[in-house]
Order: structure tokens, then C-alpha cells, then sequence
């Protein structure tokens, strides 16, 4: 998937309305439970180093989920109703009192849970992709250190040999491209000079929209724009997982 079709599918495919404890629910337990066990059953010691750093970077994974999708859930709950009576100076009540309360609690550090959320993201894949180490074969491998590298190799390298893992890392992926770009550019080595970011919401989804002036080869500035979806990007992730674990799990 290419990036312009990637972000096509923030408006044209909508997700269902999001219910943080079912969703938290969903991801508690790590999909690659599967693949570990056998991983450990076949391999013993020699896979412990990865597995264990594998377990710590989705548990703190699952963590910055954790805290950010309640402060979702309550953005967009202040956003359908105590927002418009603050900015039109109405009277609100009882109800919206207590929500307009909670979200100002938070509200500070929406943007820092959405920072860990995304850092966190990367570091997880970075280290789930080093268990592929022990499942893939051939003579020509991608890194097992990178999931950006990896994937880059396992796309374009006409001599990888795993054909149905290339095929889905081609199909499946494109989300990767919009994390990479978040992360890299605008949270990690952000370009100061004329960047904005905000959150907005797409019917039920919270978005991340980045917005930056890019210079191109005539020295002229053009805008430049990423969304992120962040209820979007869990579920991929969470799908890239599961499919991983039982590609992994059918061949060690």
C-alpha cells in the first residue's frame, strides 16, 4: 500500500466506534505469545535474549495503548459537548461539569502519551521482526534489527526467497510508511521551522495531523502533510502480529 492510498483509508473506511476496554481488552495479551512458546520449545536458551526484549518492548507497548486511548476517549467526549459551551461561554450541565474537570486533568499530556505511543510503536516492530531470525531461511536475509530495513529489503529484494511473506509485507505494510515518517520527522528529528501538529477526529477515530513546510529542489516552500490515526494504527500493528505469529509458528 502506498502512502496516498494509506491515507485515503482514514476517510473512506471508518472504524467501529471505539470501547477502550474492549479494545485494551483485545491487545493485553501479546499475539506473539504463540510463536515464543514454540520459539522456546525448539530453540531453548539460545532464543531467550530476543524473546525477553521482544516481551519488555511490547509490554511498555501495550503501556503507552494504555494511557492513551482513555485520554482519547475523553477528548472526543469533552469535544461532542462541554468544548462548544466553554468556547461559547454557556451554561453547562452537571454532567459536562465533571467531564470538562477530567479532560483538564489530562489534557496537558494527551500530547506526551501520543509521543510514547508512537516511540514505543517502533520500538516494539524493531524487536518483533528479530524473531524472524529463527523462522526465515535462504541466503539472501533482510536485518533483524530494523523493521524499517527489514522491510525495505523483504519488498524490493528480487533474491528473498520467502515468497508468501513478501507478498504480504507488500500488501500489508503500507501503515509502516506513515509511523516511520511520524516518528522519524516529526517526534524524534522534528524540523521546527514551521511545523504544526494537532489532534482532530474523524467521526469516531483520533487523528494526529502534521503539518510542515517542505523545501523542494527549486528552493521553494510547499506544505507537507501526515495523518495518523491512532485507533487505526493499533489495530494494523495488532493484525501485522497476529499474522507474523502464525507465519512464524507454522515454520519453526
Amino acid at each position: 500500500m502506498k502512502l496516498p492510498e494509506y491515507l485515503k483509508t482514514l476517510g473512506e473506511a471508518p472504524l467501529p466506534k471505539l470501547n477502550v476496554k474492549n479494545e485494551l481488552e483485545r491487545i493485553r495479551n501479546d499475539p506473539l505469545n504463540s510463536l515464543i512458546s514454540r520459539l522456546h520449545g525448539k530453540l531453548g536458551d539460545k532464543v531467550a535474549d530476543s524473546t525477553d526484549l521482544y516481551q519488555r518492548a511490547y509490554h511498555f507497548y501495550y503501556q503507552s495503548v494504555e494511557r492513551l486511548l482513555p485520554d482519547v476517549s475523553l477528548a472526543r467526549r469533552w469535544r461532542n459537548g462541554p468544548y462548544y459551551a466553554e468556547r461559547d461561554e454557556m451554561r453547562m450541565p452537571r454532567e459536562w461539569v465533571g467531564l470538562a474537570h477530567r479532560y483538564r486533568a489530562i489534557a496537558n499530556h494527551i500530547d506526551f502519551d501520543f509521543d510514547n505511543f508512537v516511540i514505543h510503536s517502533r520500538i516494539m516492530l524493531d524487536r518483533a521482526i528479530g524473531l524472524s531470525k529463527y523462522f526465515l531461511d535462504g541466503g539472501h536475509l533482510p536485518s533483524f534489527n530494523s523493521f524499517n530495513r527489514h522491510r525495505k529489503f523483504v519488498i524490493e529484494e528480487n533474491r528473498f526467497g520467502n515468497i508468501e511473506y513478501a507478498r504480504y509485507f507488500r500488501a500489508k505494510t503500507g501503515w509502516f510508511e506513515v509511523l516511520r515518517e511520524v516518528r522519524d520527522k516529526y517526534v524524534v528529528h522534528p524540523n521546527r521551522a514551521g511545523l504544526h501538529t494537532w489532534g482532530l477526529f474523524k467521526g469516531d477515530e483520533f487523528v494526529y495531523a502534521f503539518f510542515t513546510a517542505v523545501t523542494t529542489g527549486s528552493g521553494k516552500a510547499e506544505p507537507r502533510a501526515f495523518l495518523l490515526g491512532t485507533h487505526r494504527l493499533i489495530r494494523q500493528v495488532d493484525g501485522f502480529l497476529r499474522w507474523f505469529a502464525k507465519y512464524g509458528t507454522a515454520r519453526v
